[in-house]
Formats: structure tokens, C-alpha cells, sequence
């Protein structure tokens, strides 16, 4: 059990009104619905005598959490200003003791998370609701509803997803500034169904299991590669919100999707696209032909080459034109397609 001046830390990525977030954990998985406490709306952060920072807005969308990457280390849970010591996930679910007692799934509603950002602010949450994810058949998969106080009002931190929610998955480890994931048994991250990292769960990539005897966290890393369309790799964002894509995979977690008239992209790996067909949007004050420079950004275009066309290791009626330099063809883990889409400026 960990003392009150080494509680386990973990990082939270927030989306939409990001700056500070919580978890909490489900009891029994596979038959517990939901979670939710009724006066939990009314629950405010605590401050329990720190200076917190109120919650300020960033975008969400493009990138892991959003069209900026902001992050911020969970360093004390509370509940009643009480400490919960031993914070850890087991899957989705956020498991801790507090006064010798163990918490899990309903006892974590109402809590407060105080986090540190990589300014230094202090910032915190309260977490409203845990429900098990209705799309997820094996039950593993928990939301959670986060909220922190903006400008005197107690708000959301993550921006509706496709069903109009604003909910978060836990997933362990971190995310560096390059999109890269950092695993970790002590470090958390929590991504809003709205963007990257919970989306990518939700696709079946849940990276704290398997499927048929693989690893999905490479796949999840993959995925959140190609949510963002960050084919340097480099965490950089080639994509713009609501963009329509298909996701397929050989395992198969996902298939093509024949009834949509889409293109293929890219063929992705965990470090970035192994290789490219085109740009999802196309610019048009940037076209000038079929070239390096109009399918990639100028800090990209070291790391690809031009080559014949080359089928995807996933399907072989995906062909790509341009290649990565470096990244292996083994290492591919997933293909996509979007539509024809065009931006103006």
C-alpha cells in the first residue's frame, strides 16, 4: 500500500475543456450496468486547502485529446479531503483503499482528482457517473463523466462524442509529445470518447488486452496514429473533426466497410504510415500535382520516398505511392479509407 506522500500518479489526458480529470471503477463487470450518483451534479472539486487552478478550454478532435496535446499528473484522489491511497486500474475499472477500506466502481463517484500540469498549476475534478460502455459485448469497458469548475460553473471536460455523451475510458500509460505511448504500470491516461485514445478503444483496441493471443496495445497505438492522420509520426495533425473513416485490420477487429464510397489513405504502424496514397484533405491553395510535397509536410518529406505502386500488407487492393524510409512492412497494423475531402484555404 502506498503512503500519503507517494500515491501512485497517473496522467490524465483531458479533451475538449480539458485541465483537470478523475477515474473511477466499476465492481462487477459483467453484471454491473451503471453507475451513477443523483447528487453527484452538485458535487463540487475539492480544494482541501491547495490553490487550484479554474479550468481553462482547449479544442478537441484532431489529436490524441484534442487539436493540442495537454496533460496533467494526477498527484492526490480525494474524497471528504480523505486521500485515496493504492490508485491502480484493473482493465477499465480505478481500484484504491481510503481508511483502510477498498473502493471500487460506485465509491469513487463524487471524487476529487487533483492534478499538476506541465506548468506547474494545480488543477482538479469530480467525477459524476461511471457506466459500462453499451458497445462494448465483453463489458470490460467503463465510462466515466468528469466535470471541474469554468468560470463558476461546474462543466464537462470532454466534448460530445457521436452519440452526443461526454464521457472518458481509462487507459494505462501515457502519451509523449511526439504521440508516442509510454507504458506504465502507475500511470494512467484518460481518453474522451470524442477523441483519439477513446475512440480507439471503442474501435476494439483495447490496449490492456488481447485478441487471439496478440497484444492490442499496438494496434491501439496504431489506431490513434491514424484517428489524427499523423503519418510523420511525429504527434502533427493532417486531418480536420467529423472526417469520415473506415478502419480494418487483419485480426479482423474491423473489415472494410463495402457500402461506403471512400479511397484508401494509408497503411499505418505504430510509429506513423508505413506507406501513403494521398493526403485526407486536400488543400487546394497547396496542390501542384501528384508529389512529395503535396502529399506530406516539408518536416516530413526526409522520412518518405517515392515508390511503384506498392499493395498494403492488410489488403492488397490497397496500393500506396509513397514510402516510409524506415518503418517495416511487418510492423503495419491497419489500413483506412475517407472520403474525397477538400478545404478551401
Amino acid at each position: 500500500m502506498l503512503s500519503s506522500r507517494n500515491i501512485t500518479r497517473f496522467t490524465c489526458l483531458i479533451s475538449a475543456l480539458i485541465a483537470g480529470t478523475g477515474g473511477t471503477g466499476c465492481g462487477s463487470l459483467g453484471t454491473t450496468s451503471s453507475t451513477h450518483d443523483s447528487g453527484s451534479d452538485t458535487v463540487l472539486p475539492e480544494q482541501c486547502g491547495q490553490q487550484l487552478t479554474s479550468l481553462r478550454r482547449s479544442m478537441n478532435g484532431r489529436t490524441l485529446q484534442g487539436t493540442s496535446m495537454t496533460s496533467a499528473t494526477v498527484t492526490a484522489a480525494t474524497k471528504g479531503c480523505v486521500e485515496i491511497k493504492s490508485l491502480h486500474l484493473e482493465g477499465t475499472a480505478l481500484v484504491g483503499t481510503m481508511d483502510g477500506q477498498s473502493l471500487r466502481g460506485a465509491d469513487f463517484v463524487g471524487t476529487t482528482v487533483t492534478q499538476v500540469d506541465s506548468t506547474g498549476a494545480q488543477l482538479a475534478a469530480v467525477i459524476a457517473a461511471v457506466e459500462v460502455d453499451a458497445r462494448d459485448a465483453s463489458g470490460e469497458t467503463l465510462l466515466y463523466t468528469l466535470k471541474a469548475l469554468h468560470d463558476g460553473q461546474l462543466v464537462e471536460l470532454c466534448a460530445p462524442d457521436l452519440d452526443g455523451k461526454r464521457r472518458a475510458i481509462p487507459v494505462p500509460g501515457t502519451w509523449d509529445g511526439s504521440g508516442a505511448h509510454q507504458s506504465s504500470a502507475t500511470q494512467f491516461t484518460f481518453g474522451c470518447t470524442s477523441a483519439a485514445i477513446g475512440k480507439c478503444v471503442r474501435l476494439g483496441y483495447r490496449p490492456w488486452t488481447t485478441h487471439r493471443g496478440v497484444s492490442l496495445a499496438g494496434y491501439h497505438q496504431a489506431c490513434t496514429r491514424m484517428i489524427r492522420f499523423d503519418y510523420c509520426g511525429d504527434g502533427g495533425v493532417h486531418t480536420e473533426e467529423g472526417t469520415e473513416i473506415d478502419v480494418y485490420d487483419p485480426l479482423p477487429l474491423n473489415t472494410k466497410d463495402p457500402s461506403l464510397l471512400l479511397t484508401f489513405d494509408a497503411a499505418w504502424s505504430e510509429a506513423g504510415a508505413y506507406c501513403i496514397e494521398r493526403q485526407r484533405w486536400i488543400r487546394l491553395s497547396t496542390v501542384d500535382g501528384l508529389t512529395l510535397q503535396a502529399l506530406l509536410p516539408s518536416a516530413c518529406l526526409s522520412r518518405f520516398e517515392l515508390a511503384a505502386l506498392e499493395a498494403s500488407p492488410v489488403d492488397p487492393l490497397d496500393l500506396c505511392s509513397v514510402r516510409s524510409k524506415s518503418i517495416p512492412r511487418d510492423s503495419v497494423k491497419l489500413d483506412n479509407r475517407s472520403g474525397v475531402n477538400i478545404l478551401l484555404r
